[in-house]
């Protein structure tokens, strides 16, 4: 548990597993809202994080619910925390998929790009709940 939550929390924090262009962590969601707000976000690549992100966090709150079960009372107040951080990260994710959805044949060519600062906000709002879930889980690795 505390090897999967580490190498979480190095995902999050370096790019060293990632395409140099591609960001993790906060800097990810930072660089995603920026997008957002300058225009230059590409549909197809908003899109396609939105429902790989939600997908993401979906397993991490079962796997955070199912570690709270292995390991009870070792740090349920810290799991507990973490899967709400966390479910309030997938709201928001499913705020942007309602904002934006994924179209089977797409109105737009590839690498059309757009702004939308509802969507940077709601990012930025998924991005602060994200940040909670971190702190969690490296409390959680503390803790073990």
């Amino acid at each position: 548990m505390r090897d999967g939550l580490t190498f979480a929390l190095k995902h999050a924090e370096t790019h060293e597993w990632i395409d140099a262009q591609a960001r993790s962590g906060p800097a990810a969601w930072a660089y995603w809202a920026g997008a957002l707000e300058s225009g230059e976000a590409k549909r197809d690549h908003h899109t396609y994080n939105v429902q790989l992100w939600l997908e993401c966090r979906e397993m991490a709150v079962a796997f955070l619910q199912e570690a709270r079960e292995r390991l009870p009372g070792r740090c349920d107040p810290l799991f507990d925390q973490a899967v709400e951080s966390y479910v309030a990260v997938c709201d928001r994710l499913r705020e942007l998929l309602e904002l934006h959805p994924p179209r089977e044949k797409p109105d737009w060519g590839p690498g059309s790009t757009f702004a939308s600062p509802e969507a940077a906000a709601v990012v930025r709002h998924a991005a602060a709940a994200d940040a909670k879930g971190l702190a969690s889980l490296q409390q959680i690795v503390s803790a073990l």
